[in-house]
């Protein structure tokens, strides 16, 4: 297992870092590749490479056809869509992510997240919400520095179609609040309960990255400090502290079932791994299902299935199969962290 999944890997990042990627043709043979990946075990490790090659590189075609057509480059256009996150405010700028785009005269496949900044902070959107702005859009491009930071790729592992500002047009307007039923409707109140009930508070900002992963609110001396510490990455929501909520959670169902629960045909097992399992989806929700927290539920996944079924699964098998299920939902995570 752990050979396959470093096959997996491999394929992507040839796809992903290659200098061009194949004709969308290719991706015809891979189910020749998969039927000889079952029957020639001596070769499987080349096979399931040139497979995940294959496959990546039809992910990708199919992300860049979404991208913001060259036509439409540096154009004034009315573009509604959902804010998809908590916006983030830096000194009288607001940047903010669109999804479900619905763009004016637009032809070809519609982008399906754009990143703008508005450079105002008096109407400030908020997660969930549905807005129209009238926004220049861009082709969501980087520098040609090879030894700098790859912005453009950066872009594309976050699937970002489109980039560009929100210009100062009485058209910018709230066409809809955000529905009660959606993750990103609790994540901004709890933002919101958090600024108000933590007004006097020192680090409100910390409080919204370990409740919410969101960190656009840590003042940049809190960073430089953490940074400086080495524990900065303890702010992003990962398996860490995924495993801690399953872990109380999974607790809290063991002690309710003893309380009664077990009047409902479940064995204790069953109850705790039912308060596991939501508290782990709850809490991911909350951090935005980002890709650390994905990780995260594909492990726990996993080791829930080994324990219903019984199977004993190693640590490193676990590990391996958890980075062949996230390749294959997503390409693009190759290049992420």
């Amino acid at each position: 297992m752990p050979l396959f999944a470093l096959a997996t890997v491999l394929g992507s990042l040839a796809a992903l870092y290659g200098n061009q990627l194949p004709d969308s043709y290719w991706s015809a043979l891979m189910p020749v590749a998969m039927l000889l990946f079952f029957f020639c075990p001596t070769h499987r490790f080349i096979l399931l490479l040139v497979i995940a090659y294959l496959w990546s590189s039809a992910v990708f075609h199919y992300h860049l056809e979404h991208r913001l057509d060259s036509g439409h480059d540096n154009r004034v256009m009315l573009v509604s869509g959902i804010v998809a996150d908590i916006p983030r405010l830096r000194q009288g700028r607001i940047s903010l992510y669109l999804t479900a785009l619905d763009i004016e005269d637009y032809t070809g496949a519609m982008p399906r997240l754009a990143r703008l900044n508005w450079y105002q902070d008096q109407r400030v959107p908020r997660a969930g919400e549905r807005w129209v702005f009238e926004a220049k859009l861009k082709q969501p491009i980087g520098t040609l520095n090879p030894a700098g930071f790859d912005f453009e790729a950066w872009q594309f592992s976050r699937g970002i179609d489109a980039t560009g500002y929100i210009r100062d047009s009485a058209a910018n307007r709230k066409l809809a609040s955000a529905a009660m039923t959606t993750a990103n409707y609790w994540r901004m109140r709890i933002a919101s309960d958090i600024d108000q009930s933590c007004a006097s508070c020192q680090h409100p900002g910390l409080m919204k990255a370990l409740a919410l992963g969101f960190r656009g609110d840590i003042p940049v001396t809190q960073k430089h400090l953490l940074q400086s510490s080495g524990i900065a990455h303890l702010l992003a929501i990962s398996g860490l502290h995924i495993g801690i909520v399953t872990l109380l959670f999974y607790g809290l169902g063991r002690h309710c079932w003893r309380l009664g629960l077990y009047r409902c045909g479940l064995n204790r097992a069953e109850i705790a791994w039912l308060f596991a399992i939501v508290a782990a989806l709850g809490y991911a929700a909350l951090a935005g299902f980002s890709l650390p927290t994905v990780r995260a539920l594909i492990m726990f996944s996993l080791l829930w299935f080994a324990m219903h079924t019984r199977n004993r699964i190693n640590l490193l098998q676990s590990i391996a199969l958890a980075v062949i299920v996230i390749v294959i939902i997503d390409p693009r995570s190759v290049g992420s962290t």
